[in-house]
């Protein structure tokens, strides 16, 4: 018999539990487990992880976000970086979870690029061939050591195993694991596969492999962008020793930070005004002992600019959390950068400065509201991005603080 539990973010339930089942759900750092003055009863407590995981134990884990799930699902399809994303695209019921919310998406944008039909495009091969075709892969064929076949070649061929297929493919196959789905949906998985079954199924480490859009394939950009949400987003065989579980996780922290990464990379790279850095390493003092690595550096001539730090937290008091402002001018000293950005996951009353006492730093706390349309969303990033040139000069963030 499945056993369910289910949370909110960063809600906590009193639950009784066999050793086992806690042990599984400990071992899977999906939620906080911590036993009670209760026999059998555990304390399990949910985080910025959400979605859903099913464990061998008969065990089923399910964590809602606060957002709605169609702004989840948005959130992941802007973090693969896909610019001019419309998220009135999508078909979600907010009351799914994760799992089958995802799955619906991208059942309904694949099933409309079936029906308005599948592109066919040239793509690059690498194969071992009888005979030679294209051109000879000398690096490759040295490694033979003498033996003349197959011959190591690269030619580029016509079909339908483009990338573009190829994700919406791999996405179909990793969805079908997923327990927890609706008996139709795992059919209409299964027609997607089998409507594509002479093409190469993408892999997660293929998840983010160009994709340029053009007027021939711009139906698959929905579908690419749902695609790219599964294989990176899909949590399988999760666990340690025989304990495994399956399904679908989405740490909300590392979305957010890679959802502004993103939004400002396409921002930056439309004005012109440098590049946006993910995880930059450095260090805080000259012996290089104390490392630090910002969420995001915004670089120029190679040099960096400003520190960006993205926290998925609300702020109840509308003041940015100490903690995060010590954190955000060591960075910005460690770098010998003036400006550091605070960017929240919540709605502000307006953006603030913090000039810093006995030094050229600024914090600049900026709040973003995520419920709103997104065009309304892009436009609260182009105002972030349209102020990176001036943080050579501070009082410029004075008056847009003030705005």
């Amino acid at each position: 018999m499945t056993k369910q539990i289910k949370l909110v973010e960063f809600q906590e339930a009193y639950v009784q539990l066999s050793l086992d089942e806690a042990r599984a759900l400990s071992e899977s750092d999906f939620v906080n487990v911590r036993p009670t003055w209760i026999n059998g009863e555990y304390a399990v407590k949910a985080g910025a992880k959400v979605g859903v995981l099913s464990f061998d134990e008969g065990l089923v884990v399910s964590v809602a976000p606060k957002l709605p799930m169609r702004r989840v699902v948005t959130l992941l399809c802007l973090a693969s970086g896909l610019a001019d994303w419309d998220d009135r695209l999508i078909e979600i019921d907010d009351s799914h979870a994760l799992d089958v919310a995802i799955a619906e998406a991208f059942l309904n944008a694949s099933e409309r690029v079936m029906r308005l039909g599948i592109i066919s495009s040239y793509f690059a091969v690498s194969d071992d061939l009888q005979s030679v075709k294209g051109r000879i892969d000398m690096n490759r064929y040295r490694l033979r050591f003498g033996i003349t076949l197959p011959v190591s070649v690269d030619y580029d061929d016509f079909g339908t195993n483009i990338i573009e297929n190829r994700l919406i493919a791999g996405a179909s196959r990793l969805l079908q694991r997923l327990p927890n789905l609706p008996a139709n949906l795992h059919e209409r998985l299964r027609r997607i596969s089998a409507y594509l079954s002479d093409v190469v199924p993408a892999g997660r480490h293929e998840a983010r492999n160009s994709v340029v859009f053009s007027r021939l394939n711009s139906h698959y950009r929905p579908a690419v962008a749902l695609a790219r949400a599964v294989l990176e987003g899909a949590s399988f065989d999760i666990g340690q020793g025989s304990r495994t579980s399956v399904g679908f996780t989405v740490n909300m922290n590392v979305l957010f930070e890679e959802f502004v990464g993103a939004m400002l990379t396409i921002e930056v790279r439309r004005h012109g005004v440098g590049t946006i850095v993910r995880k930059r390493s450095d260090f805080l003092d000259e012996g290089s002992t104390a490392r630090i690595v910002p969420d995001l550096t915004w670089m120029e001539d190679n040099q960096p600019k400003a520190i960006i730090d993205a926290k998925y937290k609300s702020l109840d008091s509308q003041q940015a959390q100490e903690a995060d402002i010590y954190q955000a001018v060591a960075y910005s000293n460690g770098l010998g950068v003036e400006i550091g950005y605070l960017i929240y996951a919540t709605e502000m009353a307006e953006n603030l400065l913090l000039k810093i006492r006995h030094s050229a730093v600024a914090i600049f706390v900026v709040g973003l509201d995520l419920n709103v349309p997104y065009e309304d969303m892009r436009s609260q990033f182009e105002g972030i991005a349209n102020q990176l040139p001036a943080t050579q000069h501070p009082e410029l963030l004075v008056l847009a603080a003030g705005q």
